[in-house]
This record gives C-alpha cells, structure tokens and sequence, in this order.
C-alpha cells in the first residue's frame, strides 16, 4: 500500500492493524450498511501480480483456467490457478491496463503463487512483480452507483467485468445485486474520486465489501481455502 494512501484513508478515519485496514470505527455499523447503502472499500487485503512481456498472454493462457484472449482494455475476467488435479490454489480478477495484467489476488496468496508462476517462466519473456503498491485499489457499491460514477466520469461499465479506462484510472463493474465497482488508478486520480464518492458514501472494513462476493456466489480463495476446492469442469 502506497504510504500517501494510508496517511489518506487514516485522515478519512481508517484504523489498520499493519497494512491492513480493520475499519472505520465502528465494525458492525459498517456491516449493516450494504445493499441498501452506498459504500467505499480499500481493497488492500487484496494483492496485485502485474504480468507484462511480449509472451506474457501466452504464458497466463497456459497456466489460468479462463481464456486469457477475452481479457482487453474493455473485458476483466475472474479466473482461477489449479493444480494439476483441479485443485484451486487461488483466484483471481484480471485486469489489462496499459498493456499490462493485472491479477487481483487474496493478499495472503500473493507471494507464493507469485512464487509458483515464477517457477514456469523459464524462456518465456514475461515478467511477474508484486505491483500492490505501485497502483491505488478501491472498490465502490451503491443502488444508484452507474448512475454516480456518470455524473462525476461521464459514464460507467454497464455490465459485470466491462471495464473502462478513463485518464489514469481503471474501472472494472463487479457481479452484486447493486452496481459495484473496482477501481485501480494513480494515487492523485484515485483520491480525487474517493473524495467525490464519498459524499454519498460510507467508508467501510472489507467484510462489508465480501458481503457481495458471497451474495453473487464469487468464490475468493484465501490461504485457507487453498487447495480446498476443486475446479468444476
């Protein structure tokens, strides 16, 4: 996380143990806030793996389990890394950006699955770095949400994984039963949104923000669910 990030959120009244962000002061106030409010999440207890390189589609097509080809500027993508036997050691959002995947991971699989697909590169020209401090990583939720991210950006993605890039900043539609939004972006761009957002909006802990994962069935593996599920064919 991006130190001018944290001092950010510290200052909009964010408690964190670490890097990582508890909540805003009062947990089950924020817990009760989703659906019928609107929110605003750091999204730091995710990690991000930035793949980049001439071989770099190459290389996710033969290590993920969705095809890579789908993801662009304008489509993100939820995939999945298994072991041979279908086992998944993580998910993933992807995202492109600048030419650049950008695999939005559990923080706490981050170093060894970035481990693991160093393992494979071997020839390939691909670089894989951890890149979650290099960009801002936020999420926004609300009944009327399209409706505010056009009023401050002039539009929004319209269904679930569209995606928009507008100046610096990378807007991904998430599945909830609201419109919800990831957002990645350079520190100034990113704050100057937050702040606009958070007029309407709530600040909240991430247990506000799995609340939709789980009401839309995305599955999140973490450390300790790795390996626990099997890839349905």
């Amino acid at each position: 996380m991006k130190a001018d990030w944290k001092n950010f959120l510290i200052d909009h009244g964010a408690e964190f143990a670490g890097d990582s962000l508890i909540s805003f002061g009062n947990p089950e106030r924020e817990r009760r806030i989703p659906p019928q409010g609107a929110i605003l999440c750091d999204l730091a207890h995710f990690g991000l793996i930035s793949v980049s390189g001439e071989d770099a589609t190459t290389f996710l097509q033969g290590q993920l389990t969705n095809d890579i080809n789908q993801v662009s500027d304008i489509q993100s993508q939820l995939s999945a890394y298994c072991t041979p036997k279908g086992r998944a050691l993580a998910t993933f959002f992807i995202t492109k950006r600048q030419g650049i995947y950008y695999l939005s991971v559990a923080r706490d699989l981050l170093e060894p699955i970035l481990k693991r697909l160093r393992m494979y590169v071997m020839r390939s020209k691909v670089v894989l770095e951890d890149a979650s401090a290099s960009l801002v990583h936020f999420g926004f939720a609300a009944p009327d949400g399209d409706k505010r991210l056009q009023e401050i950006l002039g539009k929004a993605p319209a269904q679930a994984y569209e995606t928009l890039q507008i100046n610096s900043l990378t807007i991904m539609r998430q599945p909830a039963p609201i419109p919800r939004f990831k957002i990645l972006g350079e520190l100034d761009e990113a704050r100057k949104l937050w702040e606009r957002l958070n007029v309407n909006a709530a600040c909240v802990g991430r247990s506000s923000w799995e609340y939709f994962n789980v009401m839309s069935g995305v599955p999140m593996v973490t450390q300790a669910s790795s390996e626990a599920w099997f890839r349905k064919c």
